[in-house]
């Protein structure tokens, strides 16, 4: 399964448990036969004043918004091949850097101290829990410094998943909790 795929199933997934609660699930790479058409474009991080594509800095798999609000609940990047420390750095500060999180270049999304960073990755050979761990760390730290408008997520999850089901039930774990977060303090 590709990476497309994958993104576009656990988007599924999450739709078919949370939208009927005012909230809604925006995705990049659905299928634009099938899919609705409002949920699936790019989900873009970009900085300055004017959106374009020389000011995009990341671009997410996943949102999920309140519906009514824009406001970001979760934001989501997972990835199935690579979990270097390049990449995981790369897709954690491409969104924290960003000023801004539009959704197709022209839907703002509202991100604040009840937005969740998920990032989750195909567990590597080995046990690299403890860089896992590191990394995780360092980012929620170094993002405390930085001072742009996507900085004020408010909390960032690192994490790695065994397979599709794994990936499944994680995505489905961190959208309740962050569910959960966002209600008990807006």
């Amino acid at each position: 399964m590709s990476h497309g795929e994958l993104t576009g199933k656990t988007a599924r997934y999450l739709r078919q448990n949370i939208e009927r609660d005012g909230f809604t699930v925006l995705f990049d790479h659905g299928n634009r036969s099938t899919d609705p058409t409002d949920q699936v474009g790019n989900i873009s991080s970009w900085f300055g004043e004017k959106f374009s594509s020389l000011s995009q800095l990341a671009l997410l798999d996943i949102a999920v918004i309140e519906t009514e609000t824009n406001r970001a609940v979760a934001l989501f990047e997972t990835e199935e091949t690579s979990s270097t420390p390049k990449v995981i750095l790369g897709d954690a500060f491409g969104t924290l850097l960003g000023d801004h999180i539009w959704f197709k270049g022209q839907r703002p999304l509202v991100v604040g101290e009840f937005t969740s960073l998920i990032i989750l990755i195909k567990q590597p050979k080995g046990d690299q829990t403890e860089k896992i761990d590191y990394l995780r760390s360092q980012i929620e730290s170094l993002s405390q410094h930085i001072n742009t408008g996507n900085a004020s997520i408010g909390r960032i999850y690192v994490e790695t998943y065994v397979d599709e089901i794994d990936l499944l039930q994680k995505a489905r774990d961190f959208v309740s909790e962050s569910l959960t977060f966002y209600k008990n303090i807006s």
